[in-house]
């Protein structure tokens, strides 16, 4: 009996090994209104973000392609981008598959109309998944890591008209969601990230560890566009109160010489202090640019902007924009995701 089992059970675990494809991550609302925003007012807002943003040297806006391709014409995507006076697009895949011939044309499409163009990936949506024990698990699917996915995308430039290459590749880095309430865990790893895990060899410090000697894996791939590495704001000032011992804009810095701080501001208040520390410590020729994460309504508690109404909105970008432009590190301003702009654009 066990030898007719054999057979199966080794085709079963011949199945579950090898590679996988990342399952595409949901982020709501990462997709744009039902409708363009072209009325007077919305047109007139188009116009006041213009100005605001128009002293900053990137301009920067997050579109997530899984939610807007197939649902909205490109045109109209890249129409509305340039009424707000938009020069860089962050495409951010969640997925490699979507590292695909949609993209490609969008990406072409971007370049005519003189947009610089990015992809985004994030250690949260490429890790190997830590799960059951350790004989077990070099059998079961194996999904690209955050490394194979910048390789990925390398690959996927060098398939692009040489007129459309692409302008960047940012790595988002999130060793803080490697934690006890996330069973998403880095392959091998026996860390996890916790309040209570500060310190010189504690976990939070070995996760950060990790995570670097992955970013300069990635630095050194061959034909990678250039580099930008973006990581919450928080994990530099804990670098650098001698919490973790890498993780400040210098460490990064010595990886690639433009770095993205996502400001973890949930009040417009606190929007630019948050990025003070970060500019004034940068490096002599590297470029800091801000990330606003922004919220879906005003009753959220997490990392991201929350704001009353459009003229609150402004407001905020226009302190951080104040504020941050007095720096000669700054390199500009990126808001994500785009759909939010537009949701806002839209609001009575």
């Amino acid at each position: 009996m066990m030898i007719k089992i054999l057979p199966v059970l080794l085709t079963a675990l011949f199945l579950l090994g090898g590679c996988g494809h990342t399952p595409l991550r949901e982020i709501h609302p990462a997709a744009l209104p039902p409708h363009p925003a072209e009325d007077a007012v919305t047109q007139a807002r188009a116009k006041q973000l213009s100005n605001v943003m128009a002293p900053l040297k990137i301009r920067g806006a997050v579109i997530f392609p899984a939610a807007v391709f197939g649902r909205f014409e490109t045109d109209t995507v890249l129409k509305a981008l340039a009424q707000c006076n938009f020069n860089r697009i962050y495409c951010h895949i969640t997925s490699e598959r979507e590292l695909n011939e949609t993209l490609q044309h969008f990406i072409i499409a971007a370049k005519e109309r003189n947009f610089a163009v990015e992809i985004v990936i994030s250690q949260q949506d490429f890790y190997r998944q830590y799960q059951v024990n350790q004989v077990i698990r070099p059998l079961m699917v194996q999904f690209p890591t955050l490394t194979d996915a910048a390789r990925l995308v390398a690959e996927f430039n060098q398939e692009l008209p040489e007129t459309a290459r692409l302008d960047g590749i940012t790595v988002h880095i999130t060793p803080h969601l490697y934690n006890g309430t996330n069973v998403r865990r880095m392959y091998g790893s026996i860390y996890r990230w916790s309040e209570k895990s500060y310190g010189a060899g504690e976990d939070n410090d070995m996760l950060m560890r990790k995570t670097f000697a992955g970013l300069k894996n990635i630095a050194a791939i061959e034909k990678l566009p250039p580099l930008t590495v973006a990581m919450a704001d928080f994990l530099h000032d804990r670098a650098k109160k001698g919490d973790l011992t890498v993780g400040t804009v210098k460490d990064i810095a010595a990886i690639a010489p433009q770095i993205a701080m996502v400001n973890t501001a949930n009040l417009p208040s606190q929007l630019a202090a948050n990025i003070t520390a970060e500019l004034a410590d940068a490096p002599a020729k590297s470029q800091v640019l801000a990330v606003v994460p922004l919220a879906t309504h005003t009753s959220i508690n997490s990392d991201r902007l929350r704001r009353r109404n459009w003229n609150d909105f402004i407001r905020a970008v226009e302190n951080l924009i104040a504020a941050a432009g007095k720096s000669p590190a700054c390199g500009g301003v990126i808001l994500s995701p785009y759909s939010v702009v537009e949701y806002l654009r839209l609001e009575k």
